[in-house]
């Protein structure tokens, strides 16, 4: 555990420290880490609206798949070339 960079928020272990390589690895296996990333994912959504976002909800009219795979373009656009 320890703060990020800039001191502002606190890093703990668990599936919000998965790299976008993790992340590309367990990505349609059906397993445990996957599903631990999604329930992660999930979480820190509904805090983040609960918290941060100033309307009323910053998934609306999109389903949890939707922004799942949403998050694959994202990462599949920002991983490192291995």
């Amino acid at each position: 555990m320890g703060d990020d960079r800039t001191g502002v928020y606190t890093v703990i272990s668990g599936a919000g420290v998965a790299t976008c390589e993790e992340w590309l690895e367990v990505r349609g296996t059906g397993n445990v880490v996957e599903n631990q990333i999604e329930a992660f994912g999930a979480g820190f959504l509904t805090a983040y609206n609960l918290y941060v976002f100033k309307g009323k909800n910053v998934a609306r009219g999109h389903r949890t798949e939707s922004l799942i795979l949403w998050a694959d373009r994202l990462i599949r656009k920002s991983a490192l070339p291995r």
